[in-house]
């Protein structure tokens, strides 16, 4: 084909053809797809700019070489190729929309796409039964789009993708990155600079591989990551700086690895997200899950979000969950089965996160099915959870003295009482033990007034709590009655006593902080809200009424707009729950 010389008007023309190629100052185009099936046909091909797929697949073509030139190309397809060993003539390619390597049964390196900088679209590397190494892609530094390294049957180490920072798939159940079965896998060593994958990870069915080193500045994961069924791999040191799994559906699943003995690589695991999970199934001789510590929050969204624990053999404890909390009073659909670890004899750790839930939502869930602690080794049912650790008071209630009734709450941590308020004319603060009951709850005010109660409900009953102001009032269980026995964890509550009536203690700029802001306060219609980034994204927020009731409840984004027209005019309590532990409480007047 003769090659010419064009201007720019004519090439523009010349893109309407299927076929065609043109020469403008360096560069030789071939406009559209194109397949080379022979070794001859690759010889006489010396574009430099393919605009469309790149196809080479024919079993006797042997090299690339022919193809040195060539520096972009829309689409890479090396596909079929017996006798094709490496691709050394691609080695000047820079640019791609996305490449296929696959079935090429002698092919044993693609080091010759070392100068690969810019892929549009996916990387698929697959069923190349005589790829040993795979070291190239050293230039790529983000991906949009997949990397898939499959089935490649003698492939032993990856070192490549050194240069690589990011990964978006642009799918987030995804995954990312997959490296599976790849039956003689033993060391991924490259990756080495990856800090973000966008769409998940997943490594799996790679039965020789024994540690994974090469993600260690992998820091975030937007989706799930699955470790499954690597036979040999026994630790996961490669993921030790891995701090959030986020997304609308992530997750941590370890399963089936048979020689896995620890999951401290975690170790830096913060955030599973607001509909994360936690999957450890079927890794006999795990023997803890120490590395799950670093995590605080229960998954707290709207959607589904579980623990599961199961099949583990040679489990000993589950001590990694010690630190986990939830919203305390709130019932989620979230469910934890902890089942069938025959050595599993410890399981005080799922202790805390039960007392922050609350014992009535607790007794719900196991009422329904939703939280299984069973078929363990002998001290790990709930039962034995529950009885594991002390007696605490999880939260308190403002309740009518006279009747009982409850009137705001349950909270934990503050509660505003407004003295123009009826409801609160006649009110005492109760006690939520955990477990329920105990023996005695003994009460102290401002370490002044104390007071006792050994019947359930626990209440303090106020005696000169009726001028504004601030207060702490302090709650200690006891196992024994008049305040005798085993002491329990004691507990706090901030009083702050109001009234709205005789001067407007609300501000519009109460509780505004750079963390949280709400206004207008007072609000009419439309309350606004503003968080700071420490918030995280997907937080939970509820918003009672000052008598205790949920008026709202939804997630909220760091800035967002809530419809308040419908509320009735009064003091309202909002909160917010974020995905890595933030929590936060004001106070806002509807007019």
């Amino acid at each position: 084909m003769k090659k010419i010389k064009i201007t720019l008007s004519i090439l523009l023309i010349v893109l309407i053809t299927s076929h065609a190629y043109s020469q403008f100052d360096d560069v030789i185009l071939f406009l559209g797809d194109v397949t080379l099936s022979t070794q001859a046909e690759v010889d006489a091909f010396n574009y430099t700019y393919v605009t469309g797929a790149l196809t080479i697949s024919g079993n006797d073509i042997t090299n690339l070489d022919a193809l040195s030139a060539l520096t972009e190309v829309g689409a890479l397809i090396i596909t079929q190729n017996a006798s094709l060993t490496n691709v050394n003539g691609l080695s000047a390619i820079t640019a791609v929309g996305y490449i296929t390597i696959n079935q090429n049964g002698g092919l044993m390196n693609v080091n010759g796409l070392s100068a690969l900088s810019n892929v549009g679209g996916s990387i698929n590397i697959l069923n190349n039964p005589v790829l040993t190494n795979l070291d190239g892609f050293s230039s790529i530094t983000s991906m949009n789009g997949s990397i898939t390294i499959s089935d490649n049957a003698s492939l032993e180490t990856i070192n490549g993708f050194s240069g690589l920072s990011s990964i978006y798939s642009g799918d987030p159940i995804g995954p990312g990155l997959t490296i599976s079965d790849n039956a003689s896998l033993e060391t991924i060593n490259g990756f080495s600079s990856l800090s973000w994958i966008f769409g998940g990870l997943r490594i799996s069915n790679n039965q020789q591989l024994e540690s994974s080193i090469g993600f260690k500045q992998l820091e975030i994961i937007d989706g799930v990551a699955y470790l499954v069924n690597n036979a040999s791999l026994t630790n996961i040191e490669g993921l030790s700086s891995l701090r959030a799994v986020s997304g609308k559906f992530a997750g941590i699943s370890v399963t089936d690895n048979a020689a896995l003995l620890n999951i401290d690589g975690l170790r830096s695991l913060t955030s599973t997200g607001n509909y994360g999970f936690i999957e450890i199934l079927n890794n006999p001789v795990l023997k803890n899950i120490n590395g799950l510590a670093s995590l605080t929050v229960f998954p707290n969204g709207a959607g589904p979000s579980w623990i599961n624990i199961q099949n583990n053999a040679e489990l000993e404890n589950i001590d990694g969950l010690a630190n986990l909390r939830g919203p305390y009073g709130i019932y989620l659909p979230s469910y934890i089965t902890i089942t069938n670890n025959q050595g599993l004899s410890r399981c005080n750790g799922l202790y805390p996160l039960l007392v922050s839930i609350g014992w009535e939502v607790v007794n719900t869930h196991i009422k329904d099915g939703s939280f299984v602690v069973r078929e363990n080794g002998a001290g790990c049912t709930m039962e034995d959870i529950i009885n594991s650790g002390p007696q605490v008071i999880e939260a308190f209630s403002v309740i009518n003295r006279y009747t009982g009734d409850q009137v705001y709450g349950p909270i934990n941590n503050e509660v505003t009482l407004d003295l123009a308020n009826p409801d609160f004319s006649n009110w005492a603060i109760k006690a939520h033990t955990f477990p329920s009951p105990v023996g005695t709850v003994q009460f102290r005010l401002a370490d002044k007034s104390k007071q006792k109660d050994s019947t359930a409900p626990y209440v303090f009953v106020p005696h000169s709590l009726h001028k504004p102001g601030t207060y702490t009032l302090s709650g200690v269980p006891y196992s024994d009655s008049n305040g005798k026995g085993e002491q329990g964890i004691e507990a706090t509550l901030t009083i702050i006593v109001i009234n709205s009536g005789a001067n407007n203690l609300i501000a519009s700029n109460q509780d505004q902080s750079e963390e949280l802001s709400i206004y207008p306060v007072p609000v009419e219609d439309q309350l606004h809200l503003k968080m700071n980034d420490n918030a995280g994204s997907d937080a939970l927020l509820t918003i009672r009424s000052i008598q205790g009731n949920l008026v709202y409840t939804g997630q909220v984004s760091q800035v967002s707009s809530i419809n308040t027209l419908n509320f009735q005019p009064g003091v309202y309590v909002l909160q917010i729950f974020g995905n890595n532990g933030f929590h936060k409480v004001v106070r806002f007047i509807k007019k």
